[in-house]
């Protein structure tokens, strides 16, 4: 059970912190948009990821089509105007 306490004090911490690498590089420019980072935990949306790959600042492989092609892809940076309708 200590190891599920310590992933999840891991995962708050790279959350947070690419939280404000997001809001430094301006990625982020709503505090609204900020605390939807923070309330929900990414990891939980790509569990096969590694936490530091699921709060890597880069596109996870989600799935690949019928011809081995990359078909869905998750990351944090979007253009900032796909986010700001949230």
């Amino acid at each position: 059970m200590a190891a599920l306490g310590n992933d999840s004090v891991q995962a708050e911490s790279l959350r947070a912190a690419l939280i404000k690498h997001l809001v430094a590089e301006g990625t982020i420019q709503d505090e609204r948009v900020a605390a939807a980072f923070r309330a929900v935990p990414r990891h939980l949306f790509i569990p096969h990821a590694p936490l530091d790959i699921a709060y890597a600042d880069d596109v996870v492989l989600m799935k690949r089509n019928k011809v081995n092609r990359p078909g869905a892809a998750l990351g944090p940076s979007l253009p900032t105007g796909s986010r700001s309708g949230l």
